[in-house]
């Protein structure tokens, strides 16, 4: 856009001035997406926060990975909590605006992270790099996991096909994930090392 000086009837000023801004994907929009984001994510990041501090008492790579996974895998089951929508608007923001993942990601998630990441790194004898890696493995599987629990995928010929048998039981769920993501954190493994 550009902006000039114009007299009250738009005629040209005895001075110049004009000044281009170049565009900005989604810097005056405002989203009711915005609201629906926080709306689900605010409450999901408190729970998280005061379950890794719950998990302070009794510290242990499994307590804090329960902290982590847990309030998640509860919104799928929990329409209150925003249920399977939910996490399909979850999975729909790496197709939204920068300006908005930009800002779900700083505001929701990487507080989130941080904290995680302090409390996990004792437990994890790895370099900065294989235990960022080992976070996002861990959240990659989370995801899926979910994913696969929400919604049976739809075959060609139209069938539609439920889950795995293992994926009927959301106790037993629960439990693979917490145990898989803390196999995962706490194998040795170090990327990023020469």
């Amino acid at each position: 856009r550009i902006v000039s000086a114009r007299n009250a009837v738009g005629g040209n000023m005895p001075f110049a001035y004009e000044k281009f801004y170049t565009s900005e994907d989604g810097y005056n929009v405002v989203l009711t997406i915005d609201e629906v984001i926080q709306h689900y994510a605010e409450p999901l990041m408190n729970e998280r926060m005061r379950l890794l501090q719950q998990a302070d008492t009794a510290p242990s790579l499994k307590a804090y990975v329960r902290a982590f996974i847990e309030p998640t895998f509860r919104i799928i089951l929990d329409e209150s909590l925003g249920g399977p929508e939910h996490l399909r608007l979850l999975w729909r923001l790496p197709q939204e605006p920068i300006n908005l993942l930009k800002k779900v990601h700083s505001r929701f998630h990487e507080p989130v992270v941080h904290e995680m990441l302090g409390r996990i790194r004792p437990y994890c004898d790895v370099n900065d790099v294989a235990l960022s890696w080992k976070l996002h493995v861990m959240m990659s599987i989370l995801y899926t996991t979910l994913g696969r629990c929400v919604d049976p995928i739809e075959l060609d010929s139209g069938e539609r096909w439920i889950a795995d048998s293992w994926m009927k039981d959301n106790e037993q769920v629960l439990s693979m994930l917490i145990d898989t993501a803390v196999l995962v954190l706490s194998h040795p493994l170090s990327l990023g090392a020469a």
